[in-house]
């Protein structure tokens, strides 16, 4: 009843939502149309201007939570609340996700590889798969093509104090309509890092290794009538051991990742219309070993991964857009009873757009979704999203949509801990954000209110040292998003800052049992307060930044007998750029935790004190 009453308020004044970013903004955010505003992370801020040599440091000082199983271990994020498994992760269309564990393992992502990275911390009716509950983030290596005949050959290199190195090598060639791109990056870390134990002696890192190699090539032809073609390849081998916690001598446990992740994206103007096509595949390879307590798993996942849609535009502002998507998974794995799980899901969406209403000041557009699957039908979801363009350069958005998930394998099927009378989780999600570039001495402002709920959460709770799935009866969360950004120009120095402030608030609304402590205290692991910002100046030749994050007290514990501190997280950089032998070159030194905290995301893990190092890059064009 709710969906048809919000039809027929929309559908009288829908408007285009295509995703589009606003090219004219040079802070690390970006408006796009059809969802909130994001973070963005340009190419010279991933991999020209890190921080340190730990490929994932730029999201250390962003809006997301990234919690790691010390370095070199797993690395999951969070947006708003959630749980990892409520988000998602994408590369050039093709959905990331673990589907055993339902999570993505960003350790395994290294953020240099690609030309930018775009964090959605809402829901987003635009990303295929959609339908969940938390947020997305975007890895793009299909970036604009330079000039026909250009090429590009860059090299870039970092080593740091505690034996951690990393090489970089990206080949770029443009030639008549073809663009051929290939990027490797070959990654050593030893975290050689100290510590102190419980009984206070300080200790050496041990069993904590990462040898990563990956591999993206990448060709893209542009034919006549607006057909483009590009095909994409991406190999990568990850093998680490497993960090020891800080109450044991050593860890024996290794684990190793290999993957092949390959597709192929079609778009061609058809008719009035405008066709896109997406295809992908994806094989992983999982091996668990430890010697110490005879544990081992081997797992092989298969995906397929198909889209298509159909966008015609049947009025100058009223476009119309179908889409079809299939997925296919195939699990292989000693780790369930039955050692093979298959599953096949499509989804059905429809788009309907509309702008014009007031004076072309109010966009809106609707859309819905349905999802037929092996184990379960997905219900009827929607979202609807409005856009108000009250002053020239001041926007009011608000949205409000339904969300809904399946607990995954390992929820369902993992030996001894997995629950198979787990219930699938639903809710509703709503957004209200003003963004604002005519104050007198800030070029942005951004304010973002958030409101979730959810039944029947997914959630992993500790029971005795046990770690086991269950459904939440409620939750609720409830947040702000402030957003500040300002750049300046004093003579020859140009000065950039940017500020963030975050309030998240999630709580479970209802018992689970009676006298249940937890009831109405914040999920574990979650920060309610949030603080970041940077700094950058550059003069002449010279590149100096410097990075700062606060977060909160994060408990561990659903009743909150046990936290982790707050933490300060703080960067600093300074680079110099020249030319010389026909080559362009830049040095450059960083500190990482520079405070030297113990800035534990995990307890009982130990984690490396401050971290520093150099990198050299070399650039060729022609």
């Amino acid at each position: 009843m709710r969906l048809l009453v919000l039809l027929i308020l929309f559908l009288p004044v829908l408007q285009p939502l295509v995703a589009k970013p606003d090219t004219t903004l040079t802070f690390d955010e970006v408006l796009i149309s059809g969802t909130s505003s994001v973070n963005f992370f340009p190419k010279d801020s991933i991999q020209g201007n890190r921080q340190s040599s730990n490929s994932l440091n730029p999201l250390h000082y962003s809006s997301i939570n990234l919690r790691e199983y010390a370095p070199g271990g797993i690395a999951t994020f969070t947006f708003r609340g959630t749980t990892p498994q409520q988000n998602e992760v994408f590369w050039n269309g093709l959905r990331l996700n673990n589907p055993m564990t339902g999570l993505t393992d960003l350790s395994l992502f290294p953020l240099s590889l690609f030309d930018a990275v775009t964090l959605h911390p809402g829901h987003n009716k635009n990303l295929d798969f959609s339908g969940f509950s938390g947020g997305a983030i975007l890895l793009h290596s299909r970036g604009q093509a330079d000039t026909v005949g250009a090429f590009r050959l860059k090299l870039e290199n970092h080593i740091d104090q505690v034996s951690n190195r990393s090489h970089f090598i990206d080949l770029y060639n443009h030639r008549g309509n073809t663009t051929f791109h290939i990027r490797g990056q070959l990654r050593n870390a030893r975290n050689n890092f100290s510590y102190k134990n419980p009984s206070g002696e300080q200790t050496t890192a041990e069993h904590n290794h990462l040898n990563q190699k990956s591999l993206i090539a990448e060709t893209t032809t542009r034919f006549s009538g607006y057909r483009t073609l590009s095909l994409y390849t991406w190999i990568q081998d990850t093998d680490r051991q497993i960090p020891a916690t800080l109450f044991q001598t050593r860890s024996k446990a290794v684990q190793r990742d290999k993957s092949l992740r390959a597709g192929a994206t079609f778009t061609s103007g058809k008719g009035p219309g405008l066709l896109f096509f997406n295809a992908g595949f994806i094989a992983e390879q999982l091996i668990y070993e430890d010697s110490l307590t005879s544990e081992f798993s081997d797992s092989d996942i298969y995906q397929f991964q198909t889209s298509a849609r159909y966008q015609i535009q049947l009025l100058s502002n009223l476009p119309i857009q179908g889409k079809i998507s299939y997925q296919n998974n195939r699990i292989h794995s000693t780790a369930y009873e039955e050692d093979r799980v298959e599953e096949n899901h499509w989804d059905l969406g429809f788009d309907i757009d509309y702008e014009g209403f007031w004076d072309n000041k109010l966009r809106m557009g609707l859309k819905v979704r349905k999802g037929f699957g092996t184990r379960a039908t997905t219900p009827l979801l929607f979202n609807a999203q409005t856009d108000f363009l009250a002053e020239p350069e001041t926007r009011i958005t608000a949205s409000w949509g339904t969300h809904y998930r399946l607990p995954t394998y390992n929820d369902l099927f993992w030996p001894t801990l997995g629950n198979p009378d787990l219930k699938p989780e639903r809710g509703w999600n709503a957004e209200l954000g003003l963004r604002s570039r005519q104050m007198k001495f800030i070029d942005l402002v951004r304010i973002n209110l958030y409101l979730r709920h959810t039944d029947q959460m997914i959630y992993w709770t500790n029971f005795g040292g046990t770690w086991r799935p269950e459904n939440l009866s409620s939750v609720r969360a409830k947040g702000l998003e402030l957003r500040l950004k300002q750049t300046a120009t004093p003579g020859n120095i140009e000065t950039r800052w940017t500020a963030g402030y975050d309030f998240n608030h999630n709580k479970l609304t209802e018992e689970r049992f009676p006298g249940d402590p937890a009831k109405g205290k914040q999920l574990p692991y979650q920060p309610k307060h949030t603080v970041f910002g940077s700094l950058e100046v550059n003069w002449r030749k010279f590149t100096a930044g410097t990075h700062w994050k606060y977060s909160s007290t994060r408990y561990v514990s659903a009743d909150h007998s046990s936290s982790l501190d707050p933490i300060i997280l703080g960067g600093v950089h300074l680079d110099k750029k020249f030319s010389a032998a026909g080559l362009h070159w830049q040095v450059g030194i960083y500190a990482d935790n520079v405070l030297d905290h113990q800035f534990q995301s995990v307890n009982q893990r130990p984690m490396p004190g401050r971290v520093m190092g150099m990198r050299l890059i070399t650039k060729f064009t022609k």
